[in-house]
């Protein structure tokens, strides 16, 4: 009882609890020559704030008891949450084996008989403070473990999402290189249709003006043949020359000709004017020296 604050931080806490004082005192006394730590309580209540209090290593706990006894005492003990651990050895003259099943029962890991061999109790004392350790340590072991395997948890699940996200990127990245190529794809493309447009639009310009004068020049040669017709009309009496005019003007069908080379030449130039749209068009889809972003008119690009 007269023990260092260092000696009991080191050493043991024994809860005695009997109401016996020839018995606490011989405890008591031999345990603290054995370097224990000793709290002493006389009753089952006592025993249970003594408890709460001191937060023995152990508890010997007598039976027999006034009031609450030692099996009623040892089955509150294992209901509170923080001294339900602590290792109970019962001390008593009861011998039968039904006493010992309801010490068992009731909590508690060991009996010791009275009258009592004082080295008896402190082997017991040794082996269930030894067990206990024993237990304490593989609590921590298990609790250290599952710390790790929560981090080690921890880690894979970083590592598959760092996974993950590496997939993520080299898809973005294989997205990325497609997108390129086929922007090389469209600027080659774009290319082509600029040099085909150039190529062609040259000659469909001349042909489209040759067509036109060809159309002026046909329309000047019908009004000659018109003005041949009514110059023919008034002559009075026939000759040779104009009788073979006739004849070729029959032969030859002109207002026929006449119709039909209209069609030709409107079908022509209206071929002309098509070719030069799509050669426009190219020019527009290819985008030639235009580097950054313009509006486009959609329904435009589509029809095109």
């Amino acid at each position: 009882m007269n023990a260092s604050n260092s000696q009991d931080k080191q050493s043991p806490t024994i809860l005695i609890v009997d109401d016996t004082p020839a018995n606490i005192g011989v405890l008591v006394d031999y345990l603290e020559d054995h370097a224990y730590r000793v709290v002493v309580a006389q009753d089952g209540e006592e025993a249970l704030s003594r408890a709460q209090f001191a937060q023995p290593d152990l508890i010997l706990l007598d039976v027999m008891m006034p009031g609450m006894d030692g099996f009623e005492t040892c089955a509150r003990l294992k209901t509170m949450q923080d001294v339900k651990d602590i290792p109970v050895i019962f001390m008593t003259a009861l011998t039968d084996t039904s006493d010992k099943v309801k010490g068992f029962g009731a909590g508690g890991v060991d009996y010791v008989t009275k009258p009592f061999q004082i080295e008896e109790i402190l082997a017991r004392i040794h082996t269930h403070l030894s067990l206990r350790l024993m237990q304490r340590q593989v609590a921590e072991q298990n609790l250290l473990l599952q710390q790790e395997i929560t981090i080690r948890e921890q880690a894979e699940q970083s590592l598959l999402s760092s996974y993950e996200d590496l997939k993520l990127s080299k898809q973005q990245q294989e997205q990325l290189h497609q997108q390129l190529l086929q922007s090389e794809k469209m600027a080659s493309i774009g290319q082509l249709a600029a040099g085909v447009a150039h190529e062609i639009n040259n000659p469909i310009a001349f042909v489209n003006s040759n067509l036109s004068a060809l159309q002026q020049y046909v329309e000047e040669m019908w009004s000659v043949i018109d003005a041949d017709e009514q110059l023919e009309n008034t002559l009075n009496e026939p000759s040779d020359a104009l009788n073979k005019i006739r004849q070729l003007r029959a032969h030859l069908d002109l207002p026929f000709i006449r119709e039909d080379l209209q069609h030709l030449l409107g079908e022509s130039l209206e071929g002309i004017q098509r070719v030069r749209r799509i050669v426009q068009d190219l020019r527009d889809f290819s985008h030639v020296g235009e580097i950054e972003k313009q509006l486009s008119n959609l329904h435009h690009g589509l029809d095109s």
